[in-house]
């Protein structure tokens, strides 16, 4: 077995840290690694993936990255991508006659993408398993907050008073959500009555202009209709909420 020293000098990399030579090498086994800014956590990375690839415990294809930002999951890529290329440049000229492994190093290579991304893939690759378009847009934040600004700004009803759109919006977005984790019918009574408590303990330690003397239940059941006209937006614009894909 090669080591992550060994590794890094066959590379032609600095050797690494005893934790990071700890990180690179631990088992298959789940684990959760806490590393600051600049302590080389994307260098690590790619690290783990080279050993695990030299060391033949893995496949290029049978590893995933998922990262929160684009740019994170571009650098990782980037460079996963470019030790797994001169890992093959060793092996071309150690070991020529493993065409195997040189196989595998040609035509696989890790996924690596954003949460966000990797939950549109999956919804087109399975949608169909659930009843779903395999080709629905997964819903971003932003267009999240455009098709429920949409919506608040078109409901002819009366809504929950709030002193700027943007909070009604957000509390739109924020009860839809709360309602998909938990594959709540708005319309259900058990439901509104649920909703219903927990708007009215938020009421109560607002000022009463934020949300009028109107009857808290009657109010929040129009809310109610408000997520679910949202959802309806969602399902027009061929759209998934990434919290719920």
């Amino acid at each position: 077995m090669i080591t992550a020293v060994q590794l890094a000098a066959a590379l032609g990399l600095p050797a690494p840290t005893d934790e990071q030579a700890a990180v690179i090498e631990s088992g298959l086994a789940p684990a959760a690694v806490v590393a600051g800014a600049g302590s080389g956590k994307t260098e690590t990375m790619a690290a783990r993936v080279v050993w695990l690839v030299a060391n033949r415990r893995v496949a290029p294809d049978e590893v995933l990255g998922l990262t929160f930002t684009r740019k994170a999951a571009a650098e990782l890529g980037k460079r996963i991508r470019r030790r797994l290329a001169q890992w093959r440049r060793v092996v071309e000229i150690e070991q020529p006659d493993d065409t195997e492994h040189l196989a595998q190093l040609l035509a696989s290579e890790p996924t690596v993408l954003t949460y966000a991304a990797y939950a549109g893939h999956l919804v087109a690759e399975q949608a169909m398993r659930v009843g779903a378009e395999p080709d629905a847009r997964l819903l971003s934040p932003a267009l999240l907050w455009q098709l429920s600004d949409t919506v608040v700004r078109r409901w002819r009803e009366p809504l929950p008073e709030f002193r700027a759109i943007p909070s009604l919006i957000n509390w739109v977005i924020a009860m839809a959500g709360r309602l998909s984790d938990h594959l709540a019918d708005p319309d259900r009574p058990a439901i509104q009555q649920c909703f219903g408590a927990e708007y009215a303990r938020r009421c109560a330690d607002r000022d009463p202009a934020d949300h009028g003397g109107a009857d808290i239940g009657q109010r929040h059941h129009r809310c109610d209709s408000g997520d679910a006209g949202c959802r309806q937006a969602w399902n027009r614009a061929g759209a998934v909420d990434r919290a719920t894909a």
